[in-house]
């Protein structure tokens, strides 16, 4: 019978580097784990990053489609004789108000001009309109200063009544003349103010210029 010899301290080294092996792999496998997880949720934040990019996107692409979509619309129905011409009470409940809260609108011809940095004239000759009545969404207030004033003379509030709409005050409408040189022109503004304005409103007013010695607009209540 043959024995074979054995090395218990050898034998111990093997059991010791053995287990440390086992505990290297472990802990490399638990750091693989982590370093995975890692690269998963950063492509996971970057891809939804990236979605959320792409909804923006194509809602600034859609708003822009329909503004333009609306524009041509817009400019079909006018060479065709359309004429806008809503009543005060639908020009302020539907148009300003929804303005102001950024609402969507189908079909609104009203341009968005800085009213009372520019000329009466200058205005008209910019946007050609055979009814001589041009309604503008603007932010600027009259006589104020501003960067680019092309204005030789001021605006003179006349009146200011309030509107109703169904039955509810819906807003205020101003009378405004235009007077150069102390002499009072054709040119006038009513003008629409939402009123109560809501809280999220944007301080938008809507702007009716025509020219007096060309058209007849009555201002009444």
């Amino acid at each position: 019978m043959v024995k074979i010899a054995t090395n218990k301290s050898s034998i111990s080294r093997e059991k010791k580097n053995g287990k440390s092996t086992a505990v290297t792999d472990k802990k490399g496998k638990k750091k693989n784990t982590q370093e995975y997880e890692v690269l998963y949720n950063r492509l996971k934040e970057e891809h939804e990053k990236n979605d959320r990019e792409w909804v923006l996107k194509e809602m600034v692409y859609q708003e822009r489609l329909k503004k333009i979509q609306n524009e041509k619309l817009t400019k079909r129905f006018v060479e065709l004789g359309y004429v806008f011409s809503p009543t005060e009470g639908k020009l302020v409940d539907y148009y300003l108000r929804n303005k102001n809260l950024c609402n969507p609108m189908d079909l609104c011809p009203i341009e968005e001009v800085d009213v009372y940095a520019n000329h009466p004239q200058t205005l008209a000759e910019k946007h050609p309109n055979e009814a001589q009545v041009w309604y503008f969404f603007t932010r600027s207030r009259p006589n104020e200063v501003q960067e680019v004033h092309d204005v030789r003379g001021q605006w003179v509030t006349c009146d200011k009544i309030d509107l109703f709409y169904q039955g509810e005050k819906v807003g205020v409408k101003l009378l405004l003349e235009y007077c150069e040189g102390g002499h009072k022109s054709e040119y006038k503004i009513i003008e629409y103010q939402l009123d109560p304005a809501p809280e999220s409103s944007e301080n938008w007013f809507i702007c009716k210029l025509y020219n007096g010695g060309c058209v007849d607009v009555h201002f009444q209540p």
